[in-house]
């Protein structure tokens, strides 16, 4: 066979390898509902992308961005987006030949058998060529492969801006966390010290003999029973404040806390850098009062969750991989065909090397083809795995569709039920609050005593703390919902987490 005859035969295979074995994919068709069964926020409001701002809280919104640009779980998950490009890279360099270039000088002695006896022969050998070899890929077996690494690209990507959500999420959850218990750790203060005053005057009443010591005593217990609760709000603060720094990629910090003023909200915890004094810089993050959801969010119709939820995206691309990743294993029961050359130089003198005289090549085609035996066994085994892992993305990626309408239902419906509790609860803080003024004008006329007073101030304390963790509630369940529906990340943010860090 002459060097004609293999380049015709090599220019057939290559237009007869025109389909690769396997399935080719489709999306699964997924049925979708024509509106959320529960009510809540509306169709217009703050675009998903960034949903946090709803808040109105500038803090929140540097909080957020600091920590989308220097998290290590968004770091991490860019890393590993560059991993994936650089798969591609590695399966689509497979479909091209391979190409060579070798060069070397032997130094030999040898013992040569001669008529007149055994003699040493000492001499040189020089080489110099190419050696080439290309896998025609004529059933698709390579294609598949590649099909399959890009499908692990796209749910890579996919995978990176379910971090970005998540990461978004916590921020917010977490500063929601710092700022509740910040702002009852100011009220429980507050409440205490109108406890402490009431105590106060029991005692004097007591000594004077105008009430019985009974009062007393329950006056300091119930002072000493709501005192405990100072270290469990100081607790909350301190560790979610710790949470936030990891966040934003920052060491434990130093808490600093501002004087109170005549509000709760005008006494600032505030989070410096280690060794850093208030003052001395800008501080990492402060905290005061609760922030409330100001604007609706956009929920859209349901149809656009499928595109929305990153979760969802990599299940499919997950299922796209394991279809090609069939057609790779169902390739290997049909014959691989190569194609190998080489040409060189070769000669025992370096002068002349490159004669036409010292030239040396080979070319020529070869088959592989298992049919028979341990090798045909592995193959369909290979195959019958394959299509199993298959049918097992299909349902992992049917039941993430369903998860994921089933969480933001839930969302829906906390949202809208802690609402209106909230309202219920802040109406119960003004009830109790109405009923305090009337107890203590009752008492400084006479008519009531000062356990009346003390009882109705315990009241007002715990109403007061039940609302704030009623408005707590609330906003956390617009995080939820947010996260249920896939906000939080934008192609911008994305594309930018992916360039590697400066050297």
């Amino acid at each position: 066979m002459n060097i004609r005859h293999i380049a015709l035969t090599c220019t057939a295979i290559l237009l007869a390898g025109c389909a690769s074995v396997g399935r080719d994919y489709q999306t699964p068709e997924t049925a979708t509902p024509a509106a959320w069964v529960e009510p809540g926020q509306g169709k217009a409001g703050v675009a998903l992308e960034r949903w946090w701002t709803s808040y109105h809280d500038p803090e929140l919104d540097r909080l957020v961005a600091k920590a989308l640009a220097a998290n290590f779980d968004v770091r991490i998950a860019a890393a590993r987006l560059r991993e994936a490009r650089a798969a591609v890279g590695i399966s689509e360099a497979d479909l091209l030949p391979d190409l060579s270039a070798d060069a070397g000088v032997t130094r030999e002695r040898a013992l040569v058998i001669t008529p007149i006896g055994a003699v040493n022969a000492l001499g040189s050998y020089y080489q110099a060529g190419f050696d080439a070899s290309w896998e025609i890929d004529l059933f698709g077996g390579t294609r598949r492969a590649v099909e399959a690494a890009r499908d692990d690209l796209g749910a890579t990507e996919a995978s990176q801006r379910d971090v970005l959500v998540s990461v978004t999420a916590e921020v917010v959850r977490t500063y929601l966390e710092l700022s509740s218990a910040q702002q009852r750790l100011v009220i429980a203060e507050q409440s205490l010290a109108s406890q402490q005053q009431s105590r106060d005057l029991i005692a004097a009443q007591t000594q004077a003999g105008l009430v019985d010591e009974s009062a007393l005593a329950q006056a300091d217990a119930q002072l000493a029973t709501n005192k405990t609760v100072l270290p469990l709000l100081d607790i909350a603060r301190v560790q979610a404040a710790h949470r936030l720094a990891l966040l934003i990629a920052e060491p434990v910090p130093v808490l600093d806390e501002q004087p109170a003023g005549t509000t709760p909200s005008a006494r600032t915890l505030t989070a410096m850098a280690a060794g850093q004094s208030l003052g001395a810089g800008e501080p990492l993050f402060t905290a005061r009062s609760l922030p409330d959801p100001i604007e609706q969010i956009s929920t859209g119709m349901p149809s656009q969750l499928l595109q929305r939820r990153p979760d969802i995206a990599q299940a499919e691309r997950q299922l796209a991989a394991a279809t090609a990743r069939y057609g790779v294993a169902v390739a290997d029961y049909f014959p691989s065909f190569s194609l190998t050359g080489s040409f060189g130089y070769e000669s025992t003198k370096s002068a002349g090397l490159f004669n036409a005289a010292n030239q040396v090549w080979s070319i020529g085609p070869s088959v592989r083809w298992p049919l028979l035996g341990a090798g045909i066994s592995r193959i369909k085994a290979s195959v019958d795995a394959a299509d199993a892992r298959s049918v097992q993305a299909l349902l992992n990626y049917q039941k993430t569709v369903m998860t994921a309408f089933s969480e933001v239902e839930d969302a829906l419906v906390a949202f809208s039920r802690d609402r209106n509790r909230a309202l219920a609860l802040g109406g119960a803080l003004d009830a109790h609050r109405r009923a305090l003024a009337l107890v203590r004008d009752r008492q400084e006329h006479g008519v009531d005593n000062f356990i009346a007073v003390l009882r109705e101030e315990l009241a007002v304390f715990d109403a007061e703390d039940q609302f704030q963790l009623g408005r707590k509630a609330v906003s956390e369940d617009l995080v939820v919902l947010a996260k249920a529906l896939g906000g939080g990340w934008q192609p911008a943010v994305a594309q930018t987490a992916v360039e590697p860090p400066a050297r």
